[in-house]
């Protein structure tokens, strides 16, 4: 038996939207309640000069979608980890995060290597 889950972003995403049958949220906030690795904002253009012109073609939306879906993780990172990743380019940290790290051993203990 399947059982259907109330949807929990309230009125901060779009529920019917065809990009989040995708797994892509559609945001209606500039600033929304929810934090999302990537989402599709569409505003009403009337009243808000920001907001997206054109939705994402499905070429995007396939962009899209495999990004989110790369960047979920089984369970919670630690958060040095969040911050590494946050600052990474390629495979590893960039240099002057790194270097911040360093600088601050009494904030980030060197880590010893397994």
């Amino acid at each position: 038996m399947t059982t259907t889950q109330a949807w929990p972003f309230g009125t901060d995403a779009i529920q019917h939207d065809p990009l989040t049958a995708l797994r892509i949220p559609v945001v209606t906030s500039f600033n929304p309640m929810w934090k999302y690795v990537a989402a599709y904002i569409d505003v009403d253009r009337s009243r808000f000069s920001w907001g997206s012109q054109e939705r994402p073609t499905d070429a995007e939306a396939s962009m899209l979608a495999s990004f989110i879906e790369e960047d979920r993780h089984p369970g919670p990172l630690p958060l040095e980890q969040v911050m590494d990743r946050r600052h990474t380019i390629c495979d590893e940290p960039m240099a002057h995060w790194l270097a911040w790290k360093a600088d601050h051993p009494d904030i980030f203990p060197a880590r010893k290597e397994a």
